[in-house]
C-alpha cells in the first residue's frame, strides 16, 4: 500500500513539475500571446523553433498550421505536412489537412481527388477507420466521414458496422431519412439495437422532423421483414410517441393476434394510455384482454383495470352521465360480488365508495363502504389514508363538521411532511375556513405554502391570499364568512341554498374584492345543476374581466373543458389551453393543456398546431 502511495505522490509532483516547466517555458507563452491576439506572423516564428525540440506536439502541430494557412504561406505550410507524413509513418490528420489545405488554395478537384484516394485506401481495420474518421471531423467535413464509414463497410464485409457513429452524424446534420434508414438497417440485422435506435429517433422527432418518413419505412420493413417483430414494436413506440394512442391499440392488437398473446401488451398499453388522458383507448385494451376469457393469465389484472379506466374517465368529466354512473356501479358490485370484499378488492372498494361520495351522491352508501375498509388488515398505508381522507369528505357533505375534522387530523398526524399528510392539512384548514376560524386556517395554510406538492402548493397559496385579503384591519369578515358558507353548501351539493347566498352578495357588499371568486363558484354551481350556458357566461365574465387575478387560469381551464367535452366546442377549447399555454406559462394546468392539445390532435379534432 505504500509503494502505490509513494508512486502516485511521485507521479503527482512529476506532473506538477512538468506543468510548472511548461508554464514557465517563455517562448510557448509568448507564442500563445501572439496566436490569441491574432499576430500570426509573430506566433509562427515561435511555434517553428518549439516544433523543433518537439516534434510530436500536437498542440504546437495545430497551432503552427494554423499560423501558416492564417498567413497564406501555403507553400511553406505543404512542405511541412510533407516532411510531418514522413515522420510520422501515415498519421491520417496530416494527409486530411493535405487535403484541406488544397482546399485554402481554392483548388477543389485536387483536394476531392486526394480525399477520394485517402478514403478508398482505408485498411479494413476499426482503429485505423477511427483516426481517419476523427481527423476528417477536426476539420468539419461530416460528408467525407460518412464516405470512410460506408467505404470501411465494404472492406469489412458488414453493413451495420459504424452504425451508431453514422447515426450521430445524420442526426447532428439533420439527414433524418437517412438516420432512419441507418437504424432501421441496423434493427435487420440485430434487434437488440431497438433502444439505441430509439434515443436517436427520439432526438430526431423531438425537432418535429420525418415523422412521416419513419412511419412509412417501419409499414414498409414489416412487409419486407415478415418474420421481425422488431419492426411493430418500433411502430407502436412511434403511434405511442406521437401520441397516436387510437394506431398504437390496432397495431398492439395485431401483434398479439399473430404471437397468440396472453395480452400483456394490451395491459401495458392500457397503462400509458390512463397516464395521457386517452381513457376509451385504455377501456377498449382492457375489452381486449377480457375476451380471451376467465382463464386468461391477465383476466383479473384486465378487469381491474377497465373498473378504474371508467372510473377514472367518469372523474375526470366535468358532467357525468345518470346511466354511465349506474351502470359503472352495477360493474363494481358484480366485481366485488365475484371477487369478495378484501384487502386485495379494497382498491375497487374504495373506487365504488368515491363513486357514490363524489358521483351518485348517495352519502350513506359511500360511508359505509368507507368504514368497512377502515377495520380490514394488511391495507396500503396509502390506501388506508385516501379512504380516510375520502371518508372526511363524506361526513363534511354529510354535515358532521367534527368527525371530518377529527378523521383528516388522524391522516395528518400519521403522514407528516408527506403529500397526503399536506392534503389533510389543507381539508383540515378549509373546514376552519368554512367554519369561520379564519385566522387557524391562514396560519395552516402558510405552513402548506411550501408544501412539497405544488398542487397543494397552489391551493393553499389561492386559499391563503381569500382569507389574507378579507380580513384586514380595515374590513370585517362578514363577506368572506357569507361566501364560505356559500362554499360550503356548494360542496356538499346544496346548490339552491348557496345559490341564495351568491345572489344576495353583490346587494349586502357591493363592489367587494370577493366578485371574481363569487362568478366563478357560480360557474362551477351552474355546471353541477347541467345549465351550460350559465356556466359559459359566468367563467367568461372571470376571463374576461379579471383575467390577471389569481382565478383566471382556474376559469379558462375549466371553461376549456366545458367547451371540449361537453359543448363540442372544439375550437374554443383549443383557443383557451393556448392562452393558458402562451398567457399563463406559470399556471399548473399548462401541463394538462398540452396534453390535452395532444389528446384532440390524435383524435383529428384539430390540425397540426404548434
Amino acid at each position: 500500500m505504500m509503494k502505490q502511495i509513494f508512486q502516485a505522490v511521485t507521479v503527482m509532483l512529476f506532473l506538477t513539475g512538468s506543468i510548472t516547466v511548461n508554464a514557465q517555458n517563455p517562448d510557448e507563452q509568448l507564442a500563445a500571446q501572439y496566436f490569441s491576439a491574432g499576430e500570426f506572423d509573430k506566433a509562427k516564428i515561435l511555434y517553428e523553433k518549439l516544433l523543433k525540440k518537439n516534434p510530436e506536439s500536437v498542440y504546437y502541430y495545430q497551432n503552427y498550421f494554423q499560423c501558416l494557412t492564417e498567413t497564406k504561406d501555403f507553400d511553406e505550410a505543404e512542405k511541412f505536412l510533407k516532411k510531418q507524413l514522413k515522420r510520422s509513418n501515415g498519421n491520417y490528420q496530416y494527409s486530411v489537412d493535405q487535403g484541406y489545405l488544397m482546399e485554402l488554395q481554392g483548388n477543389a478537384k485536387g483536394a476531392s481527388e486526394h480525399f477520394t484516394a485517402m478514403i478508398n485506401s482505408i485498411p479494413a481495420d476499426e482503429e485505423k477507420v477511427s483516426q481517419m474518421a476523427n481527423a476528417l471531423l477536426k476539420r468539419n467535413m461530416p460528408k467525407r466521414v460518412v464516405e470512410t464509414y460506408l467505404a470501411a463497410r465494404k472492406k469489412m464485409g458488414s453493413d451495420i458496422f459504424f452504425s451508431d457513429e453514422l447515426m450521430t452524424i445524420y442526426l447532428t446534420e439533420g439527414v433524418n431519412n437517412k438516420l432512419v434508414d441507418e437504424g432501421l438497417n441496423l434493427l435487420t440485422k440485430d434487434a437488440e439495437q431497438l433502444p439505441l435506435v430509439k434515443t436517436y429517433l427520439t432526438r430526431m422527432l423531438d425537432r418535429g422532423q420525418a415523422a412521416d418518413y419513419l412511419r412509412e419505412q417501419c409499414l414498409l420493413f414489416m412487409g419486407k421483414y415478415p418474420g421481425k417483430p422488431v419492426f411493430e414494436e418500433l411502430l407502436v413506440w412511434f403511434f405511442i410517441r406521437q401520441k397516436d394512442f387510437k394506431a398504437a391499440y390496432r397495431q398492439t392488437t395485431a401483434i398479439d393476434r399473430r404471437e397468440k398473446g396472453e395480452g400483456l401488451r394490451l395491459i401495458e398499453l392500457a397503462s400509458v394510455c390512463l397516464n395521457n388522458g386517452f381513457f376509451d383507448v385504455a377501456i377498449d385494451c382492457y375489452n381486449y384482454v377480457l375476451q380471451k376469457g376467465t382463464q386468461g393469465y391477465f383476466y383479473i389484472q384486465a378487469r381491474m383495470g377497465l373498473l378504474d379506466a371508467r372510473y377514472t374517465k367518469a372523474s375526470k368529466s366535468v358532467l357525468s352521465d345518470s346511466a354511465e354512473l349506474n351502470l359503472l356501479e352495477n360493474e363494481f358490485i358484480q366485481f366485488l360480488n365475484d371477487h369478495g370484499r378484501t384487502f386485495s378488492t379494497a382498491p375497487a372498494m374504495k373506487q365504488l365508495a368515491d363513486v357514490y361520495v363524489y358521483f351518485i351522491h348517495d352519502l350513506n352508501k359511500g360511508i359505509l363502504i368507507l368504514e368497512e375498509i377502515s377495520t380490514m388488515s394488511r391495507l396500503q398505508p396509502k390506501l388506508e389514508a385516501e379512504c380516510k381522507l375520502a371518508l372526511g369528505d363524506a361526513y363534511l357533505m354529510r354535515g358532521d363538521v367534527w368527525d371530518a375534522q377529527l378523521i383528516y387530523g388522524q391522516v395528518d398526524t400519521d403522514f407528516k411532511e408527506d403529500p397526503m399528510g399536506q392534503e389533510a392539512k389543507f381539508r383540515n384548514a378549509k373546514v376552519s375556513y368554512f367554519t369561520g376560524d379564519f385566522d387557524w386556517a391562514k396560519d395552516q395554510l402558510d405552513v402548506l405554502k411550501t408544501a412539497t406538492s405544488q398542487l397543494i402548493s397552489n391551493n393553499a397559496i389561492e386559499l391563503s391570499l381569500l382569507i389574507m385579503d378579507n380580513t384586514g384591519l380595515d374590513s370585517t369578515t362578514d363577506a368572506l364568512k357569507a361566501f364560505a358558507d356559500a362554499e360550503l353548501l356548494y360542496f356538499q351539493n346544496k346548490l339552491d341554498e348557496s345559490f341564495n347566498i351568491l345572489n344576495m352578495m353583490p346587494f349586502r357588499f357591493p363592489n367587494h374584492s370577493l366578485e371574481d371568486d363569487i362568478f366563478l363558484l357560480k360557474a362551477r354551481s351552474y355546471v353541477k345543476m347541467k345549465n351550460l350556458a350559465e356556466a359559459e357566461k359566468n367563467y367568461l365574465i372571470v376571463i374576461n374581466q379579471f383575467g390577471g387575478d389569481i382565478l383566471a387560469d382556474n376559469a379558462i381551464m375549466e371553461l376549456a373543458v366545458l367547451y371540449e367535452h361537453q359543448l363540442n366546442e372544439k375550437a374554443k377549447a383549443l383557443e383557451l389551453y393556448e392562452k393558458l399555454i402562451f398567457e399563463y406559462t406559470g399556471s399548473l394546468f399548462v401541463v394538462d393543456a398540452r396534453k390535452n392539445i395532444n389528446r384532440m390532435k390524435a383524435d383529428g379534432v384539430i390540425g397540426d398546431k404548434p
